[in-house]
């Protein structure tokens, strides 16, 4: 039987164990797009940008000016890439962010967009 103070420790201590990736260090990355896409409802052309993940928010820039902002999410993955890679969707719409030898992918919110 364990103490009491003990199983307390313990039930404290999980949410905080939890919590650990909304104090973790932001990712910044650069990527060139050679192709128009899309993050949410946002268009991107052809070109550089910065890429800052922050917990569960993204910000693009294009040079100093933040061009798209979206909501986000981690899922775990069986496997580490060995390199940065963006997947897309239809419309050439971002759907996940990968990093090297991270075997989490941010994966982007995108909202419904209704049917003309």
């Amino acid at each position: 039987m364990t103490p009491k103070w003990l199983s307390r420790f313990l039930l404290l201590l999980v949410p905080v164990l939890f919590s650990v990736s909304t104090f973790a260090k932001p990712i910044d990355r650069r990527i060139n797009f050679d192709h128009d896409a899309k993050i949410g409802r946002t268009e991107l052309h052809p070109g550089d940008y910065e890429i800052i993940v922050d917990g569960d928010h993204i910000t693009l820039k294009h040079g100093k000016q933040v061009v798209a902002e979206s909501a986000a999410h981690w899922e775990k993955r069986d496997v580490k890439p060995d390199s940065d890679s963006i997947e897309f969707g239809p419309g050439n719409t971002i759907t996940e962010i990968r990093f090297a030898g991270n075997q989490n992918v941010l994966v982007i919110a995108n909202p419904l967009i209704p049917a003309n």
